[in-house]
């Protein structure tokens, strides 16, 4: 198992106790090779949340196995010999520690500590209240022994910054120090800044929290990593006014930035410069200015850089309208733009939206002329809407939106567009769903007939007649006893599947019997897409154990399987001559995505119905 540190429940450390435990040979054999035991477990102590799940939910389960954990850390320590490893310990402090349990941390603590001049990667969760008021005296034994330390994960908990000098500096003279993340508390009662002493100079990649009222590690870094500095990742808070003089960060590839409400972290970002920046992925809610307009296309002019992905996953009271030339000079600017992520407030405009077609009467990708197009190598679209906006703002026009996919479709051999995602957030609840959920229907509708001079099997709404009919005839899970005794009600069951048995596909696209009208499932590998729509309830009920009223007299799980193998050549057909498919994955999230014409053999192909 690969994992840089082991939070939560410590799949390798598991994964190895079982292989210790199949036979004293397994056992002896694991031993002997040092390189399995140097990923070392994540010892947590107190109550953790890791995210939303709470990892520990009570103390006793250690304080009953204390010398059970220690002879495990001791068993790591000794076969993993003199070869680095990383390992993780995490103390918290939102209940009362017994002093015996602090101790039996300590005692954990004190041991890893011994060995950090063998530490390669460390992750540490640190509260001080959780150790009676001060961080754990026992790390201060670690400043100046770390010499192979390559990578920092450091999450510190306090309401003031009384101490923090004794574990800011701790770091700082790490020589192959190269990945940090640092995380410091969200806010502070008592005042106070939780600035971190770290090589700057070296530093290749940083994660984490800026919160610039409690720390300066975000100027830190643009300031002294001009030259190393590759990957810049974190959550950045509104700040108090602070400048930041012409900087060019000659290596930055990756730059991915969490705002929050009325922040203006951007504006201090105009005078930076960035040459090889390739991905860029701003999130978050913003109230000033226009994030591609005033940041990003400035951003890519000055730094005169290539992006391969953009993401713009950010919500704005007041959406940008009317500037239709400055968004197609701008895709025309990105000619390697492979991934864009964008709100669909910049598209709802239907000649916003022509923006991203180009000529496919042109001869081959590689001329000078196709690569002049708006972003010639796109591959990856999504299209994000909020419930919180008004749906004029996002509504996007789905004939248009197809004669987008249709201009990137079969240049010369080639698909440049590959798939076109949606992706709304909404409460479940929220009136603005509806909206959504139509908007998909609407572009489902709209995709290209897969075989010229045919029409739509039916209408979606007698198709979704057809859905809820299967369902709740045949696919129910309980049925009342009343209902094996009532005649009157399986003849009619029987009449409804007499009417989809007489149904002929003859010269209809029958890809919409093979739609789910109901998302009431969630799919989450589009590779992997779930088996729904007419065909998916027919094949159920000729597999069906269970009981269906009426099955003996009217042999329906016989008539489902029969209609199931004489629709099948048709789907298949049909099928196979589609260029793209569509998913729903859930309620939430839909895509519409290209499949090679040889991507899928019959079995397969059979299996996505």
């Amino acid at each position: 198992i690969d994992v840089e540190n082991q939070c939560p429940n410590n799949p390798y450390d598991r994964a190895l106790r079982a292989i210790c435990n199949v036979c004293k040979l397994w056992s002896t054999a694991a031993e002997g090779e040092p390189i399995l035991w140097t990923k070392f477990p994540t010892f947590e102590f107190g109550k953790l949340y890791w995210g939303l799940e709470p990892i520990r939910r009570s103390l006793p389960t250690h304080l009953r196995h204390q010398g059970k954990t220690v002879r495990r850390l001791e068993r790591y320590i000794s076969h993993s010999g003199k070869l680095r490893f990383t390992f993780g310990f995490v103390m918290h402090h939102d209940v009362h520690l017994p002093d015996a349990y602090v101790s039996f941390a300590r005692t954990v603590l004190r041991h890893l500590v011994e060995e950090c001049h063998r530490w390669e990667g460390a992750m540490l969760y640190l509260a001080r209240s959780s150790a009676g008021g001060r961080w754990p005296a026992d790390l201060a034994m670690i400043k100046g022994r770390l010499p192979v330390l390559s990578s920092l994960n450091l999450t510190v908990a306090a309401q003031d910054d009384a101490e923090w000098p004794m574990i800011s500096s701790l770091f700082a003279d790490a020589p192959k120090l190269r990945r940090v993340v640092f995380n410091p508390p969200r806010q502070l009662s008592g005042g106070g800044k939780f600035n971190i002493t770290l090589p700057w100079s070296q530093l290749e990649t940083f994660e984490g929290l800026s919160y610039l009222r409690v720390n300066d590690s975000f100027f830190k870094l643009l300031s002294n990593c001009r030259d190393t500095l590759t990957s810049l990742k974190g959550e950045v808070e509104p700040s108090v006014p602070h400048t930041l003089p012409a900087t060019t960060l000659t290596k930055l590839t990756t730059l991915h930035l969490r705002l929050l409400p009325e922040n203006t972290t951007l504006r201090y970002l105009d005078s930076l410069t960035l040459p090889a920046l390739g991905d860029l992925e701003l999130r978050g809610d913003s109230d000033w200015g226009d994030p591609l307009y005033s940041f990003v296309q400035p951003l890519v002019e000055r730094s005169r850089c290539e992006l391969r992905r953009l993401v713009l996953a950010i919500h704005r009271p007041y959406p940008p309208k009317g500037k239709i030339e400055l968004f197609k000079r701008f895709l025309e600017q990105c000619h390697l733009l492979t991934d864009l992520d964008i709100p669909c407030f910049y598209v709802s405009d239907p000649q916003s939206l022509r923006c991203l077609a180009v000529d496919s009467n042109l001869e081959t990708p590689s001329t000078p002329r196709f690569q002049s197009q708006p972003a010639p190598n796109l591959e990856r679209l999504t299209l994000r809407s909020d419930g919180r906006d008004d749906p004029s703002d996002w509504l996007v026009d789905p004939a248009e939106l197809m004669r987008v996919v249709t201009s990137r479709t079969g240049i010369q051999g080639t698909v440049q567009l590959q798939e076109v995602r949606f992706v709304h957030s909404s409460r479940r609840d929220a009136p603005s769903r509806r909206t959504w959920m139509s908007q998909l229907d609407l572009v489902d509708h709209s995709r290209p007939l897969s075989v010229p001079g045919t029409t739509k099997a039916e209408r979606q709404a007698a198709v979704q007649g057809w859905e809820v009919g299967l369902r709740d005839c045949f696919c129910r899970s309980f049925y009342f006893t009343s209902e094996f005794l009532n005649i009157v009600r399986q003849r009619e069951m029987s009449t409804f599947l007499r009417g989809l048995e007489e149904y002929s596909l003859d010269g209809c696209d029958s890809q919409i019997l093979a739609v789910s009208f109901r998302s009431h499932q969630s799919v989450t590998d589009p590779d992997v897409p779930q088996r729904r729509g007419i065909p998916r309830l027919l094949d159920e009920i000729g597999r069906r154990e269970g009981a269906i009223p009426g099955d003996k007299l009217f042999h329906f799980r016989k008539r489902a399987a029969e209609l199931c193998r004489k629709w099948r050549p048709k789907l298949l057909r049909d099928y196979r001559l589609s260029s793209y498919r569509w998913y729903r994955l859930n309620d939430f999230s839909a895509t519409l995505k290209y499949v090679p014409l040889t991507a899928d053999g019959e079995y397969t192909l059979w299996g996505l119905l």
